[in-house]
C-alpha cells in the first residue's frame, strides 16, 4: 500500500493543473499510511524530569491500525479522483484499479474481523483444557507422575521418560 501510495502522489504531482497545495494534501494522507510525522523528532524516551510539552513529542501519532489503513487509503482514492486532470497512464494506478484495491483491502479486512472471535474463543477453550486447576492436562500431568513415582514396579529408565516431560502453566499476562 505504501509504494502504491508513492506512486499515485507521483502521478498525482506530475498531473496538469494540481497545485502544491492540492499536492501536500496527498502527502499527509501517505504520511499517516506509513505512520511518519510530518516533522520528525528524536525517538528516544522523554527524560524523567521532562515538561509536558516533552512529553507530548514522544506520544506516538502513528494511525497504522488496518482500520485506519484502509481508511488513509479511502481518502487518497477519493481525493485523487476528485480531481479529473489525474489520468495516469498506468493501469495500477488508474481510479478504477484503486478502488478496487480498496474493494479488496476493505473485504479483506471484514474477513479478518469476522474471523477473530471464532480463533479467540477456540483459544480461550484450548486455554481451560490445558490449565484449568485440577482438570487441566498440566495438573493432571503432575499428578500422574506423583503416582508413577508411587508405583514399585516402575524402572528407571521409565519413570526417566515419564519425568522427563515438561509441562509450563501460561504466564500471567502483564
Amino acid at each position: 500500500m505504501e509504494k502504491l501510495s508513492t506512486r499515485v502522489k507521483n502521478a498525482f504531482a506530475s498531473s496538469q493543473n494540481i497545485t502544491n497545495d492540492q499536492v501536500d494534501d496527498v502527502k499527509t494522507i501517505i504520511r499517516k499510511i506509513r505512520g511518519t510525522r510530518a516533522v520528525q523528532i528524536n525517538n528516544t524516551p522523554p527524560p524523567a524530569d521532562a515538561t509536558v510539552n516533552e512529553i507530548e513529542k514522544h506520544i506516538s501519532v502513528s494511525q497504522k491500525s488496518y482500520d485506519q489503513l484502509v481508511e488513509h487509503f479511502a481518502k487518497l482514492t477519493s481525493l485523487v479522483a476528485s480531481f479529473p486532470n489525474y489520468t495516469p497512464n498506468e493501469t495500477e494506478l488508474k481510479n478504477t484499479s484503486l478502488a478496487t484495491f480498496l474493494s479488496q483491502l476493505k473485504v479483506a479486512n471484514q474477513d479478518v474481523i469476522n474471523a477473530i472471535t471464532p480463533y479467540l474463543t477456540a483459544m480461550q477453550n484450548r486455554n481451560n483444557i490445558l490449565y484449568t486447576s485440577t482438570t487441566g492436562i498440566v495438573d493432571l500431568a503432575e499428578a500422574v507422575k506423583k503416582y508413577v513415582k508411587s508405583v514399585k514396579s516402575i524402572t528407571l529408565a521409565e519413570f526417566r521418560q515419564i519425568s522427563g516431560l515438561k509441562l509450563t502453566r501460561l504466564k500471567p499476562k502483564k
